[in-house]
């Protein structure tokens, strides 16, 4: 049976407005075609658009149209909106065509992408650049060149669980990252850098394993075979030929061990603490969103729902409305700071620097007043080296662990984690400061960064 495409195109009715007992006549996705063992049973079709998904049921469809449907991207379709009986909602359809999609344009027929995308996007900018190692920072711009970013900010994260929607990739990937930003600030001694890193860059072989087009969340041969665990490390460590082969098998071991365990997928179980966090956050991701989704899904004074075989309780505990956090990321901008002297990562030695340089720079996500350069080794536990620029934020008081920079009586200005009664360095060759009043914090470390 040839399958012939129509000589005129349909004017396009959008699935959510449809109502029970209304004709139907138009194009749309065909995002997926299931078929019951039952002869006597319809072919199931699911239908969507830019407002959502729709039910079909197509009966006596022969074997020739059956096979050019499961290969099939867009359809012309005829039919009634059931009113009544078992397939109440879902369309009846009487007649269907396979269009050519290259003679489409598949705008109208793509789900919108979420209002706040643009923010998105650049938020996941922001953490890029907070990255101050200088070869992740290297490796993040091989892997998300502008050609592989576009396709990685529309693309969905899965087919149904969760983040399943144009987008979702990169709001799962942010979440991520921003849960691991944030563990750091409590548990300063994680590879902040590493962490962030990967958990950016931890689901980038999802644009190979799935589709994204008008067959979202379909799996590909490539998924399917290798799947975005092992794909998306060999693409990262392919990238990633100038690491230092230690930070390189790191990196890989966080990338394959982000499911936790081995039957969630898992190709490594979690060896490293950066790695137990990326995995546990990563897991914090896809499951509250899962059960926020299932949430917004419910009805009022429902308790209970299954959503994709997981039984969520629905009902809100409480009214509440949403707090925004103090550590919200404001949009991508350059400021400029400046640089109001050395500082010392030693004893003794000189804090001097040119009071009237100033540098164009992108802030911290939690900000800066000023900058200053490093001398010395003292902090070199910490990743902070000689020549290093540090992003200061002006403070009165520090937490425990915090990196700041205090002035010392007879030293000058140095960096040093704050550890209440005393400062210390992070080179055993160096004994700790302790506090006294003649100590005065000048800020906290928000960014380390240097140069290649």
């Amino acid at each position: 049976m040839k399958i012939e495409h129509p000589t005129c195109h349909a004017k396009h009715t959008y699935l959510k407005a449809l109502t029970l007992g209304q004709g139907v006549k138009g194009v749309y996705a065909l995002r997926a075609v299931s078929q019951s063992s039952n002869e006597r049973a319809p072919l199931t079709l699911t239908l969507s658009d830019g407002s959502g998904t729709c039910k079909a049921a197509l009966f006596g469809a022969g074997p020739d149209l059956t096979q050019a449907l499961h290969s099939a991207v867009i359809v012309q379709v005829e039919g009634i909106v059931n009113a009544t009986g078992n397939y109440k909602g879902d369309i009846n359809l009487s007649r269907v065509e396979v269009l050519d999609p290259a003679e489409w344009t598949s705008d109208e027929l793509l789900p919108p992408l979420p209002a706040d995308h643009r923010a998105l996007c650049q938020r996941f900018t922001r953490l890029m650049e907070s990255i101050a190692d200088p070869h992740l920072r290297l490796l993040q711009e091989r892997v998300f060149t502008p050609e592989f970013r576009a396709q990685f900010e529309v693309a969905t994260a899965a087919k149904v669980m969760h983040h399943a929607e144009r987008g979702g990739l990169l709001r799962h990937s942010l979440e991520v990252a921003l849960i691991c930003d944030r563990i750091c600030d409590i548990l300063p001694a994680l590879d902040r850098d590493l962490l962030v890193a990967a958990a950016l860059l931890h689901d980038v072989g999802k644009i190979r394993e799935m589709r994204h087009d008008l067959r979202a969340g379909d799996y590909t041969e490539f998924g399917i075979l290798i799947g975005h665990i092992t794909g998306g490390m060999a693409l990262v460590l392919a990238k990633a030929a100038e690491l230092p082969l230690s930070l390189r098998h790191h990196l890989g071991h966080l990338i394959l061990s982000h499911h936790e365990r081995p039957e969630y997928g898992a190709a490594k179980e979690p060896m490293t603490p950066e790695a137990v966090v990326l995995a546990h956050a990563d897991a914090v991701s896809a499951h509250a969103t899962a059960g926020l989704e299932a949430r917004a899904e419910s009805y009022p004074g429902q308790i209970e729902q299954r959503r994709h075989g997981r039984l969520w309780c629905v009902t809100a505990p409480r009214d509440f409305s949403p707090r925004p956090s103090p550590y919200d990321l404001v949009p991508s901008l350059r400021i400029t700071l400046p640089v109001l002297g050395a500082v010392a990562a030693g004893i003794g030695e000189s804090a001097e620097g040119d009071p009237d340089e100033y540098l164009d720079v992108v802030p911290p996500p939690k900000g800066a007043d000023f900058l200053a350069r490093v001398t010395g080794d003292s902090m070199i536990g910490d990743g902070i080296f000689d020549g290093d620029l540090v992003f200061v934020q002006i403070i009165t008081d520090a937490n425990l662990g915090d990196l700041v920079v205090a002035h010392i009586p007879g030293s000058g200005n140095v960096v040093k984690r704050f550890q209440g009664d005393r400062l210390e360095s992070s080179n055993p060759n160096y004994p700790p400061i302790p506090l006294d009043e003649t100590v005065h914090l000048q800020g906290r470390v928000t960014r380390v960064q240097r140069e290649l």
